[in-house]
């Protein structure tokens, strides 16, 4: 938790300010050059048998939305075609380690094993 907290205003935020893409801009790079996507919205160092994961934009009209979980999600219309084209985390639980595994100053190796990879992982999403 401490770690994630250091590190949230000083690298986090501007990092994925930086890095996050219009999503139909992003969707339309991956379909044909994922590398190139890669690149310039996701974690170019990932491990090689890991799909990448992309920062993205997301504006739109929220078409639905989930707030009888904890795990609360809401759809996005973001092209006006009055269908859904995002489903965004708004929690409180957050699942998943993509906000972890979008930061390229990120790494498996700096940690002592799985489990406090893992852990640091979920520390993300609490703060989150």
């Amino acid at each position: 938790d401490k770690m994630v907290e250091d590190i949230w205003a000083s690298k986090v935020i501007p990092y994925l300010v930086q890095k996050a893409g219009p999503l139909a801009e992003v969707q339309a790079l991956a379909k044909t050059d994922p590398a190139a996507a890669g690149a310039k919205y996701g974690n170019p160092r990932k491990q090689t048998n890991s799909p990448w994961t992309f920062a993205v934009r997301v504006e739109g009209k929220i078409i639905t939305a989930n707030t009888q979980s904890r795990a609360g999600t809401m759809d996005i219309d973001v092209d006006g075609d009055g269908k859904a084209d995002a489903r965004v985390q708004i929690g409180p639980a957050m699942r998943g380690t993509a906000l972890r595994d979008s930061l390229d100053f990120v790494q498996f190796n700096d940690f002592t094993n799985q489990i406090d990879f893992a852990q640091f992982g979920k520390a993300f999403n609490a703060y989150a």
